[in-house]
């Protein structure tokens, strides 16, 4: 349990837009969910060291970003883990459209 002080112009714990970011916070597995971690306390590290409140706004576009993706396009993260981890030959270069064309099959 941890003690939370809410700044005015914060979002309220039941908030809908801290919904939707948890839920997709909840179906990430153990490493995705580290990977959040560690990069949010890389950017607050960072803020932290250099003063620059750029960390801080870029870590904001990051993970509203992240939960407008997985809000917008469900079932791409599962595609994306479901993906063979065998080595294949190289197929050359592929542009950004077909990589999500492929992706949502």
């Amino acid at each position: 349990m941890t003690a939370e002080h809410i700044h005015s112009g914060a979002s309220q714990v039941d908030d809908t837009d801290v919904a939707q970011a948890m839920a997709v916070y909840d179906v990430l597995n153990t490493d995705e969910q580290r990977e959040v971690f560690r990069t949010v306390y890389r950017a607050v590290a960072a803020y932290r060291h250099t003063s620059d409140i750029d960390h801080l706004k870029k870590l904001a576009d990051s993970v509203e970003g992240m939960v407008v993706h997985e809000t917008n396009h469900p079932g791409v993260r599962e595609k994306i883990r479901n993906v063979p981890k065998t080595a294949r030959a190289a197929g050359g270069v592929v542009d950004t459209a077909e990589v999500i064309r492929r992706l949502r099959g």
